[in-house]
C-alpha cells in the first residue's frame, strides 16, 4: 500500500525530477511527512466537519422546534379565529333580535303617543263643548232676559196704551 501512495506522491508532486536524485528513504520520509500533514488535515477538517455537522444537526433541531412551536400557535390561531367567528355570529344574532325589539318597542311608543294625543284631544273637545254649552246657556238667558225686558216693556206699553185708551173711551 506504501508503495503505491509513494508511486502516486511521485507523479503528483511538482518537483518529481528533482526528487529522482533523492534516495528511497528521503522519499518515504518526504512521503511519510505528507501522509502526516495530510492525515492532521484530515483530522481538522473530519473535527471541522463534525463541529460543522453537530452544529448543522442543532440548527435543524432547533428548527424543527419552531415549525412544531409554530403549528402548534397556528392550531391555536385557528382555534381562536373559529372562537371569535362563532361570538361574532352569536352577537350578529343578538343585534339582529335587538333590533327587531327596538322596532317594536318604537310602534308601541308611536302607538302610545298617539292614544296620548288622542286622550288630550278628547278632553279638550269636551272642555270646548262644555265651555260652549256655558256661553250658549249664558247667551240664551241674556236673550231671554233682554225678550222679557221687551215682553215687559212691551205689555206696559200695551197697558199703557190701554189704560190711555180706557180713559179716552169713558168719556
Amino acid at each position: 500500500m506504501y508503495g503505491c501512495l509513494f508511486l502516486l506522491a511521485l507523479a503528483i508532486s511538482p518537483s518529481a525530477p528533482q526528487q529522482q536524485t533523492r534516495t528511497a528513504e528521503q522519499s518515504i520520509v518526504a512521503l511519510a511527512e505528507l501522509l502526516g500533514e495530510w492525515k492532521t488535515q484530515t483530522t481538522v477538517t473530519n473535527n471541522l466537519l463534525a463541529t460543522g455537522l453537530d452544529d448543522i444537526e442543532d440548527e435543524a433541531a432547533r428548527v424543527k422546534a419552531l415549525n412544531e412551536q409554530l403549528l402548534v400557535d397556528f392550531a391555536d390561531l385557528v382555534k381562536t379565529v373559529q372562537v371569535t367567528q362563532n361570538v361574532t355570529s352569536q352577537l350578529l344574532v343578538d343585534l339582529h333580535v335587538l333590533k327587531g325589539r327596538q322596532a317594536v318597542a318604537g310602534t308601541i311608543q308611536g302607538a302610545q303617543v298617539f292614544m296620548f294625543l288622542a286622550y288630550l284631544s278628547t278632553i279638550f273637545v269636551f272642555y270646548l263643548v262644555k265651555h260652549c254649552k256655558k256661553h250658549h246657556k249664558k247667551v240664551a238667558r241674556e236673550e231671554f232676559e233682554l225678550l222679557e225686558s221687551k215682553l215687559q216693556a212691551s205689555r206696559s206699553k200695551r197697558r199703557a196704551a190701554a189704560a190711555r185708551a180706557a180713559k179716552q173711551s169713558p168719556q
